[in-house]
């Protein structure tokens, strides 16, 4: 694995951290996001947006009930994989992106 693979493995990992930890403190704040078959398919979109309005409104507002995201600093060792970069559907942006932009940030 080149550096850059591994700085772009390492941004990847790190930026999934945060959207699931989002991902489990919008399921915690708004319980209609873990039921499965409650909404169809053409309101899930407009249920998440709202969920996402209202969950900035309480931060905004100092909620009690709002859990802190603090960023990663070290990514947990479970979640690390060295084929991360394998996983990515297409391989041709996947190495672009790698070469033109993390390439450069070395």
């Amino acid at each position: 694995m080149t550096p850059a693979e591994h700085l772009y493995n390492e941004s990847q990992i790190r930026s999934r951290n945060v959207v699931e930890r989002t991902y489990g403190v919008w399921k915690n704040r708004f319980p209609i996001l873990s039921k499965k078959k409650l909404l169809s398919v053409s309101r899930v979109q407009a249920v998440i947006v709202a969920c996402a309005v209202l969950h900035n409104i309480a931060i905004d507002m100092r909620d009690d009930h709002f859990e802190v995201i603090h960023p990663v600093d070290e990514p947990d060792e479970h979640v690390v994989s060295q084929s991360r970069v394998e996983n990515v559907g297409d391989t041709t942006v996947r190495s672009n992106l790698i070469n033109d932009y993390f390439a450069s940030l070395l």
